[in-house]
């Protein structure tokens, strides 16, 4: 197996990144009409559920470099996996709202 660069590994790392987050906030953005109109939100709630995962985003880029060197990476990757499981639950588990 060849051994990847730090170069190579953080084009992927950004790649990874710019896909996902970028999907993320795209369906959030065709979404927020009906969102807002479902949730009677008005645009400041609608602006702050919008500002969350960035916020989040770099919430986890100021505290994953620590946490991987307090934890070891093996350990920081299993807690990433637990949290992401357990908010795929948390959705999977909320109530489902029908339009009349």
């Amino acid at each position: 197996m060849r051994q990847v660069s730090v170069a190579g590994m953080g084009l992927l790392g950004a790649g990874i990144i710019a896909i996902t987050y970028g999907l993320a906030r795209f369906v959030l953005g065709l979404f927020m009409p009906i969102i807002r109109e479902d949730l009677g939100l008005d645009t400041t709630a609608a602006g702050f559920i919008g500002a969350l995962p960035f916020l989040s985003f770099i919430a986890a880029v100021v505290v994953g470099p620590r946490l991987t060197e307090s934890l070891g990476p093996r350990n920081a990757g299993t807690l990433t996996v637990m949290l992401a499981i357990s908010g795929l639950l948390l959705i999977a588990g909320a109530p489902v709202c029908i339009r009349p």
